[in-house]
Protein backbone atom coordinates (compact mmCIF):
# COMPACT_ATOMS: atom_id res chain seq x y z
CA UNK A 1 0.00 0.00 0.00
CA UNK A 2 1.11 3.55 -0.68
CA UNK A 3 0.07 7.02 -1.85
CA UNK A 4 0.02 8.47 -5.51
CA UNK A 5 -1.50 11.99 -5.32
CA UNK A 6 -4.53 11.42 -3.62
CA UNK A 7 -5.11 7.84 -4.07
CA UNK A 8 -4.29 5.02 -2.16
CA UNK A 9 -3.04 2.08 -3.87
CA UNK A 10 -3.05 -1.39 -2.88
CA UNK A 11 -2.13 -4.69 -4.34
CA UNK A 12 -2.26 -8.38 -3.04
CA UNK A 13 0.65 -10.30 -2.73
CA UNK A 14 1.50 -13.83 -1.53
CA UNK A 15 4.26 -15.64 -0.69
CA UNK A 16 6.01 -18.77 -2.37
CA UNK A 17 8.99 -20.04 -0.76
CA UNK A 18 11.15 -17.41 -0.43
CA UNK A 19 9.31 -14.89 -2.97
CA UNK A 20 7.65 -12.71 -2.24
CA UNK A 21 4.93 -12.02 -5.42
CA UNK A 22 3.11 -8.79 -6.20
CA UNK A 23 -0.86 -9.03 -7.29
CA UNK A 24 -2.08 -6.44 -9.64
CA UNK A 25 -2.18 -3.16 -8.57
CA UNK A 26 -5.66 -1.36 -7.40
CA UNK A 27 -6.79 1.85 -6.59
CA UNK A 28 -8.07 1.42 -2.76
CA UNK A 29 -8.81 4.91 -1.89
CA UNK A 30 -9.84 7.52 -4.85
CA UNK A 31 -9.30 10.34 -3.24
CA UNK A 32 -7.46 10.33 0.52
CA UNK A 33 -6.90 13.77 0.53
CA UNK A 34 -4.94 14.72 3.45
CA UNK A 35 -3.49 12.44 6.46
CA UNK A 36 -6.60 10.90 7.63
CA UNK A 37 -5.33 7.37 7.88
CA UNK A 38 -3.13 5.23 10.17
CA UNK A 39 -1.54 1.57 10.07
CA UNK A 40 -2.44 -0.41 13.03
CA UNK A 41 1.35 -1.31 15.00
CA UNK A 42 0.70 -4.74 13.55
CA UNK A 43 0.32 -4.06 10.07
CA UNK A 44 -2.58 -6.17 9.39
CA UNK A 45 -5.28 -3.29 9.75
CA UNK A 46 -5.37 0.12 8.75
CA UNK A 47 -7.91 2.71 10.06
CA UNK A 48 -8.70 5.36 6.88
CA UNK A 49 -11.11 8.65 7.60
CA UNK A 50 -12.75 9.19 3.59
CA UNK A 51 -15.00 12.10 2.68
CA UNK A 52 -18.73 11.13 1.75
CA UNK A 53 -19.00 10.26 -1.84
CA UNK A 54 -22.68 11.60 -2.15
CA UNK A 55 -25.46 13.83 -0.73
CA UNK A 56 -27.62 10.27 -0.76
CA UNK A 57 -25.43 8.97 1.47
CA UNK A 58 -25.84 11.82 4.38
CA UNK A 59 -29.88 10.86 4.37
CA UNK A 60 -31.11 9.10 6.99
CA UNK A 61 -32.95 5.65 6.99
CA UNK A 62 -36.21 6.65 9.03
CA UNK A 63 -37.26 10.23 9.66
CA UNK A 64 -39.28 11.24 12.69
CA UNK A 65 -42.02 14.37 12.42
CA UNK A 66 -43.26 15.10 16.25
CA UNK A 67 -47.01 16.94 16.08
CA UNK A 68 -47.09 18.46 19.17
CA UNK A 69 -50.58 19.45 19.78
CA UNK A 70 -51.64 18.72 16.30
CA UNK A 71 -55.95 18.00 16.96
CA UNK A 72 -55.88 21.52 18.82
CA UNK A 73 -54.09 23.32 15.79
CA UNK A 74 -56.60 21.78 13.71
CA UNK A 75 -59.52 22.78 15.15
CA UNK A 76 -58.36 26.65 15.23
CA UNK A 77 -56.99 26.63 11.79
CA UNK A 78 -60.95 25.20 10.60
CA UNK A 79 -62.60 27.84 12.87
CA UNK A 80 -60.40 30.37 11.21
CA UNK A 81 -61.24 29.64 7.68
CA UNK A 82 -64.66 29.17 8.91
CA UNK A 83 -64.76 32.44 10.26
CA UNK A 84 -63.12 33.79 7.42
CA UNK A 85 -65.38 32.06 4.42
CA UNK A 86 -68.81 33.69 6.58
CA UNK A 87 -67.06 37.04 6.92
CA UNK A 88 -66.28 36.42 2.92
CA UNK A 89 -69.66 35.51 1.90
CA UNK A 90 -68.04 31.17 1.50
CA UNK A 91 -65.29 32.18 -0.54
CA UNK A 92 -62.28 30.18 0.94
CA UNK A 93 -59.82 32.47 2.45
CA UNK A 94 -56.45 32.57 0.83
CA UNK A 95 -54.43 31.56 2.93
CA UNK A 96 -56.30 28.09 2.35
CA UNK A 97 -54.57 27.51 -1.13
Amino acid sequence: MYRLGDQTIAASYTVKGDTFVAGKLRVWIAKLGGTEWDLAPDGKRIAVMTPVESAEALKPDHEIVMLLNFYDELRRSARREIASRAANGGVPSQASH
